[in-house]
């Protein structure tokens, strides 16, 4: 417990780590602003260091931010601001205090928290904290607006909903937001846009994913020739492939909303736009719901199909088993292959047609995800000691790249060099070279923030 305290490291690192609660109260001020030294025997001229790095964790128990405290990690007249995180990963955050990460000539602050329950006290009018109930990243919004945070956001609840609601804005250089075994629901505005085109904008939901009327996500070019960011959407709703839809998708682009990759101008190039959700109990469909909404500047707009494959031993993956080896733990990237092959060539063509039945055109592409999962503490081994060369992937599924994760709950090894169906170089030319399969390589994953990567990251 902190209480009436002044901690300061100008420039500096501070890590307060708890097994139980860390509550900071009222007056107290946790302070790694950047600093400004005068050089000596030189008049007007200064030194500027950046700001530094502030780290609350608890592993059992909560953060509690009392109203009147502050952490400072803004930046002096020169320089960039620096970082706040907040991790309660069996317990509560509750915020509210302040929050300071501006820079009056550099970038801004970065927020990362993490918590199994999100909380963000607000002001009254009459100065008494509230509860902020429509979804907790209102207030947070808010306050790292204020504070000027506007690097990378990363947000992560395990248990709790979270929702922004219209009027509220979200903004970061690079923004991931996740709700595992829970709800995402967006209805205001993620901003990412960069002057530079690096701007990305990640929303992991365990169950549902929506983005409703009057919710935008953006992350446009805004300088000269520079290319739109990156966004992804990713749902592990009926992640054992075991659900049926019945016409009832998690993953939900609504009327009225809007997704805008675009670059500044002709010079630059349109930004990318991803769905991750996972096949029916059938393997004929996938989690997602027909796009309503507007999408604009895209370059490519794919959705990726996952199958997926969890196991609860140690497991081996090998390209193809012989002839009668039934060995435990040992599995076939060919027959993974060859399942992806037969959704793909079987179903992909309904599947787009429904997909853009709302919105033409909506979706450019559609991708079979492959996803072996070991158990928490489990390893998963990719390849043999004993055998040569690599383990290449047998096809692309349908004629298309196809997405495999490797997400292991303990250790991952790779033993062979693991590769695409490769071109053989006396026909590798310009127009003849396609896209390659993306690998998603997890190790120690706890929870949907480690399945995804481009689908993985979480």
């Amino acid at each position: 417990v902190f209480n009436a305290t002044v901690l300061e490291v100008p420039s500096g690192q501070l890590r307060l780590s708890a097994t139980g609660d860390i509550a900071v109260t009222g007056k107290t001020s946790i302070l790694a602003a950047g600093s400004k030294s005068k050089m000596p025997m030189q008049d007007d001229v200064y030194s500027y260091g950046p700001a530094g790095s502030i780290a609350l964790e608890s592993d059992t128990g909560a953060i509690r931010l009392a109203a009147g405290s502050t952490l400072d990690v803004s930046a002096s007249d020169e320089g960039n601001a620096g970082s706040v995180s907040l991790s309660a990963a069996k317990g509560s955050v509750t915020l509210a205090g302040t929050l300071k990460g501006s820079a009056p000539s550099g970038q801004g602050g970065s927020f990362a928290l993490d918590g199994e329950a999100l909380a963000f006290v607000d002001q009254a009018p009459d100065g008494t904290p509230t509860l902020d109930g429509t979804g907790w990243l209102n207030g947070l919004s808010s306050t790292l607006d204020a504070g000027g945070f506007n690097d990378r956001i990363d947000i992560r609840s395990r248990l709790g909903n979270l929702a922004l609601t219209e009027g509220k804005t979200l903004t970061g250089r690079d923004v991931t937001v996740a709700a595992e075994g829970a709800d995402i629901t967006i209805t205001g505005t993620v901003n990412a846009d960069t002057a530079d085109g690096s701007g990305r904008i990640e929303l992991y939901a365990g169950k549902n994913l929506t983005l409703g009327d009057k919710g935008k996500l953006t992350a446009m070019g805004t300088g000269e020739g520079s290319d739109g960011g990156s966004i992804l959407l990713s749902s592990r709703d009926g992640s054992d492939n075991d659900k049926t839809f019945n016409g009832g998708y998690a993953l939900t682009v609504a009327g009225g909303s809007t997704i805008d990759v675009s670059s500044h101008d002709a010079d630059g190039t349109g930004g990318t736009v991803s769905f991750r959700a996972y096949q029916d109990a059938t393997l004929n469909d996938v989690n997602m719901a027909a796009v309503q909404g507007t999408i604009n500047g895209a370059k490519t707009v794919t959705v990726e199909a996952v199958k997926a494959e969890s196991f609860t031993g140690d497991t081996l993956l090998v390209k193809a088993n012989a002839a009668g080896d039934i060995t435990a733990g040992k599995v076939s990237l060919d027959d993974y292959t060859a399942e992806a092959d037969t959704f793909m060539t079987g179903k992909a063509a309904d599947i787009m047609t429904r997909l853009n039945a709302g919105k033409a055109g909506s979706v450019t592409g559609l991708k079979a995800g492959i996803e072996i999962a070991t158990a928490a503490g489990k390893t998963l081994t990719v390849g043999e000691s004993t055998a040569t060369g690599a383990l290449t992937l047998a096809a692309r599924p349908g004629g298309s790249a196809a997405v495999l994760t490797l997400k292991s709950g303990g250790d991952l090894k790779i033993v062979q060099s693991l590769t695409d169906a490769p071109t053989s170089v006396s026909t590798l030319y310009r127009d003849t070279m396609q896209e390659t399969t993306a690998l998603n390589l997890v190790a120690g994953s706890d929870g949907p923030r480690t399945c995804a990567l481009a689908g993985v990251y979480p």
